[in-house]
């Protein structure tokens, strides 16, 4: 693809100072299609331009990528910019998109994850990538804070026992007990099968090495007997496990 010219990308990245320095060398200035000249406006933090392009062209509130504009300036720890977008009641995350709240756990933006999540971003939501949430984001990239506050959030079945948060089971559990043998296919966003979609958080617990937390989903009912694709049980991954914990609690259940 052809590349970008500067002084346009400096535009549509929001960084009219670095335009200003660009058009003054000489720079022949773009032109920008309705779309673009939100997303200038909106990357510069301009509300009130952003808001008169829309209300010249109201078809770019639904039509224009504005979220994934978001995911681009959480990423960089543009808050005005996320702010100006929230303000202008954008969404701050859509079904099968990168969501914008990840790139701030990625970066380990603590300011950028509570304005996010202050306006509804949802801790529980998987990427369509990778299949995992703003907390496997942030461990990941060892955002130490990052992991801690995200810790204290909501999180879904399987992020609970991946980490061993058995608080978390016992509340979802109560409320939803078929969640306990839930397969991973139901929290994922992404269409293409995954090799986790066997997995139970039984599965998740003791493939991770969580002995606390697969005693206890024994313990509520959990069934060891659900299969991998290669035809292994949950029990007997787990006596064929290197942690001699995880064999011991499963050779109590044979």
């Amino acid at each position: 693809p052809t590349a970008m010219a500067p002084l346009k990308l400096a535009r549509l990245s929001g960084r009219p100072d670095i335009a200003d320095v660009l058009e003054s060398a000489g720079a022949e200035s773009p032109d920008l299609t309705s779309a673009e000249k939100l997303r200038s406006a909106l990357m510069s933090a301009d509300g009130a331009g952003a808001q008169a392009i829309l209300d010249g062209h109201p078809d770019l509130r639904a039509d224009a990528p504005v979220t994934r504009w978001m995911h681009m300036a959480a990423g960089a720890g543009r808050h005005a910019a996320v702010k100006t977008m929230i303000d202008l009641e954008f969404p701050v995350e859509v079904p099968g998109q990168d969501a914008p709240l990840h790139a701030a756990a990625y970066a380990g933006d603590m300011d950028m994850a509570r304005l996010l999540i202050a306006a509804g971003a949802d801790t529980t939501l998987r990427d369509p990538t990778h299949n995992g949430p703003p907390l496997g984001f942030a461990m990941f990239a060892n955002q130490s804070e990052m992991v801690q506050f995200l810790l204290t959030q909501p999180m879904d079945i399987f992020a609970a026992a991946w980490v061993g948060k058995t608080d978390v089971l016992a509340s979802l559990v109560a409320d939803q007990p078929n969640l306990l043998n839930a397969r991973f296919t139901t929290v994922r966003q992404n269409t293409e099968a995954c090799p986790d979609d066997w997995k139970t958080p039984l599965a998740v617990a003791v493939t991770d090495g969580q002995t606390e937390t697969a005693a206890w989903l024994l313990q509520a009912g959990a069934d060891p007997t659900v299969t991998d694709p290669d035809g292994r049980s949950i029990r007997d991954i787990g006596l064929a496990s290197d942690s001699p914990d995880i064999r011991a609690l499963f050779g109590e259940q044979r």
